[in-house]
């Protein structure tokens, strides 16, 4: 029965992505991994690039992206201590600026809390390679689940944006594992 979950829910993610790259032909909008790579810690951490024509909204909501990096069940979404530097190398050159948006996740890829992400950092890049280091996010501290605070149990999803000077906006999304934190460094 649980194999049988996980295929129907494969099949599904897969159809999503195949109705999102078949719809609006004339517009790039893509799914595709090989101008990224993220890591921590010796780790490589699995993500997904959606890019946007200016004007274009997205046929994949930020969630489903989520969601399809943590349902594929050839990705192991690796744990990152809190403090732990999270390099990213991309295939661009040139200096350039992006946002990066954390928010929490439950284990099927949904948001864990309805609510805005906290305030984008700014990360810069030289020569395609930027980095940040993990901190806690303290929207963990909302939850009165105990299993929450054990190690390793809190889910992070994470996107990268990027404005082009030719009006496209790249969108790098990735998933970590890592602590709550904590709650005695916060009072």
């Amino acid at each position: 029965m649980m194999l049988r979950n996980s295929l129907l829910r494969l099949l599904s993610v897969m159809t999503l992505c195949a109705l999102t790259a078949c719809s609006f032909s004339n517009h790039k909008d893509e799914l595709a991994t090989s101008s990224i790579t993220v890591a921590a810690g010796g780790s490589n951490i699995p993500a997904i690039l959606q890019i946007l024509n200016e004007g274009q909204t997205a046929n994949t909501s930020e969630e489903a992206l989520f969601k399809a990096i943590l349902e594929d069940s050839e990705v192991s979404i690796p744990y990152v201590k809190l403090g732990e530097s999270v390099q990213i190398q991309l295939d661009k050159e040139a200096p350039a600026a992006y946002e990066l948006t954390d928010v929490l996740l439950r284990e099927d890829g949904g948001y864990k809390y309805k609510m805005p992400a906290d305030k984008p950092i700014v990360i810069e890049f030289n020569s395609g390679s930027g980095s940040f280091v993990l901190k806690e996010n303290i929207s963990v501290f909302l939850s009165s689940n105990t299993r929450d605070y054990e190690p390793g149990a809190i889910i992070r999803g994470f996107k990268l944006t990027e404005q082009g000077d030719d009006g496209e906006k790249r969108e790098y999304y990735f998933v970590l594992r890592t602590d709550a934190g904590s709650v005695s460094q916060n009072l």
